[in-house]
């Protein structure tokens, strides 16, 4: 129902992490000026090569979402950060969400979604852990899980319109995130 009510009109919105443009291309298609970002080149490949025959109103970036210094204040009216801020440990999460805030509008949403800690089909409780609960992975990643707690502080910066823990599928098996609405 957020997302319906909050979708209404042209909006600027940025597809942090977009992987292949799941979510770029829908929300392109819809009308919405949409700038689709993700750390993986040939992610940003595939999207530019779909995009050749389109009229959208998309752009493309490879981005680390730890440096968003390509953006000018206020730029967009809705962030999607969805499976993205599992990656990286607490002082890099809260300074991600600092520099999300400052480039979204007055009033502008994020929609996000995180791990749960009880997603131990893909990781939680996995690894060394160095911070609570986050662990470094057998391949050197870090993944971070959150509990309500870690959302009511790593979040506290918005307000929350939306939190849930939702059981979903992802690569084959049953995947627990957090699926959250945050208003700036």
């Amino acid at each position: 129902k957020i997302f319906d009510e909050l979708f209404q009109g042209s909006l600027k919105i940025l597809d942090c992490a977009a992987g292949t443009g799941a979510y770029a291309f829908r929300l392109a298609e819809q009308g919405h000026t949409v700038t689709a970002t993700d750390i993986t080149p040939r992610h940003i490949d595939y999207i530019n090569e779909h995009l050749k025959d389109k009229s959208y109103h998309m752009k493309t970036a490879v981005l680390d979402a730890t440096d968003m210094s390509m953006f000018e204040d206020e730029s967009f009216d809705i962030i999607c950060a969805d499976l993205c801020l599992h990656y990286f440990r607490r002082d890099d999460t809260r300074f991600i969400l600092q520099e999300l805030k400052r480039i979204l509008t007055p009033g502008g949403h994020i929609f996000v979604r995180v791990n749960s800690v009880k997603d131990t089909l893909h990781g939680a409780g996995e690894g060394v852990e160095v911070e609570k609960h986050v662990y470094k992975m057998d391949d050197g990643t870090i993944k971070r899980f959150f509990d309500e707690d870690d959302i009511k502080e790593i979040f506290s910066g918005f307000t929350t319109l939306f939190c849930e823990e939702q059981k979903m599928y992802r690569y084959s098996s049953e995947k627990i995130a957090y699926t959250i609405c945050l208003k700036k």
